[in-house]
């Protein structure tokens, strides 16, 4: 808002009795509003004036530090959204029991299309790092091609939650033990007389001399890790297991 206030000015204009006027940007103080004289208003203005300049823009006035004041005020609260969101899902993540992942996974749908992504990221849940899901088998871990024709959702999820409860046939893990003191666990993926080839956990094979060979057995503990959703929000984990059912022959 603005006024427009009278001021004497000095020269010949002055004396013909020309009066010009000024335009004052009304302060938003409530001492402003709340004074009871003219005077002390017109000052009130004034100072208001010298403080926060106005920069016109057209017949409009706008303050300067409007716009980023409240740009600044929307990135705060959105931070502050973001950053509570992300203490509530680290909170569900770490505080879940194995029951609560069943329990959720079971009376909840999930997200296929996340639920892949989920399958094949590196860094949360990381299933192909062991799985394949194209019948080829080449990893350390069984193949999950239609194994949502082979297994209910039930029997999906308790493998997850409880990986060495049942061990696929041909998926034990054995420990080897060499005569040098080197130890080794894996996954057998060929065996002559004169050699084994373990692969590990990370997909790396090693062959192992049958002369070299010290003490080996086979380990009753999947080589599939116990908590792996313990990384995921109970949603992502019914987003994968989600995912495992609908691996179906076509």
């Amino acid at each position: 808002m603005s006024v427009r206030l009278p001021y004497e000015r000095t020269g010949a204009k002055a004396q013909s009795g020309f009066q010009a006027s000024r335009v004052f940007h009304v302060s938003s103080s409530p001492a402003y509003f709340l004074s009871p004289r003219p005077l002390a208003r017109r000052k009130i203005q004034h100072e208001s004036q010298l403080r926060y300049p106005m920069k016109k823009i057209g017949k409009r006035s706008r303050t300067p530090l409007l716009a980023p004041c409240v740009a600044f005020c929307f990135l705060l609260v959105n931070a502050l959204v973001l950053s509570d969101r992300g203490q509530t899902a680290n909170a569900e993540t770490n505080s879940a029991t194995p029951e609560q992942y069943r329990r959720f996974a079971l009376l909840h749908e999930g997200d296929v299309l996340r639920g892949k992504e989920l399958f094949a990221d590196q860094q949360s849940a990381a299933c192909s790092k062991c799985h394949t899901t194209d019948a080829t088998a080449g990893k350390a871990g069984p193949d999950l091609f239609a194994v949502g024709d082979k297994f209910g959702r039930h029997d999906i999820i308790e493998t997850i939650l409880s990986p060495s409860a049942t061990i696929a046939e041909g998926y034990s893990s054995t420990m080897v033990e060499t005569k040098s003191g080197e130890d080794y666990t894996g996954i057998i993926k060929q065996a002559t007389d004169g050699w084994i080839e373990l692969m590990g956990a990370d997909g790396r094979r090693v062959r192992i001399a049958t002369a070299e060979i010290q003490k080996r057995r086979t380990s009753e503990i999947s080589l599939m890790p116990e908590g792996l959703q313990a990384g995921l929000t109970l949603q992502e984990f019914t987003d994968l297991i989600e995912y495992l059912v609908s691996l179906k022959q076509p």
